[in-house]
């Protein structure tokens, strides 16, 4: 069984709260990195296909069209759920960046949490989050992996 480092343990077990198992976890089959000193990179990134395969979150391009944007997270466990008017959505006029912005400002009203789980490639990993996991996620892992994209989108911050 894989043994994760208790940052990553800790947003597996909140990742959980959208659908993410152990068992998902255990199934894959977890590849070594190219370079041993990029381990918990490659570890979150494959952390990241497995919860995408379990729609925990969604891979988004950084130049994705609008219904590209909406349909993936409309994908996303309990996205039926979000109060967003995704027809609104469709003639967005901006990159993938600020429209991610706009839908974590509109659901932020709402007190649920669009969440940037990426470490620097050219995709976006998102989820949705209430509050105090949003939180512990984003702020922990920017963190241990000392990454500053990830975030709460659409909520202005400071991580210390």
């Amino acid at each position: 069984m894989l043994e994760l480092p208790h940052a990553l343990h800790r947003a597996v077990e909140i990742l959980a709260e959208r659908g993410l198992t152990q068992a998902d976890i255990t199934a894959h089959q977890f590849t070594p990195p190219m370079y041993p000193e990029m381990m918990l990179d490659h570890l979150w990134g494959e952390l990241m296909d497995v919860a995408a395969e379990k729609h925990t979150v969604a891979i988004l391009d950084w130049k994705a069209w609008p219904e590209e944007v909406t349909e993936g997270l409309k994908q996303l466990n309990g996205a039926e759920q979000l109060p967003l008017d995704w027809s609104s959505l469709a003639n967005f006029q901006g990159d993938t960046l600020n429209m991610l912005e706009l839908i974590g400002s509109k659901l932020a009203e709402q007190e649920i949490y669009l969440c940037n789980l990426d470490i620097g490639g050219d995709c976006y990993l998102v989820t949705f989050l209430d509050w105090e996991p949003a939180w512990e996620i984003t702020s922990t892992l920017s963190e241990y992996l000392g990454n500053s994209s990830i975030c709460i989108l659409g909520v202005e911050l400071e991580y210390d």
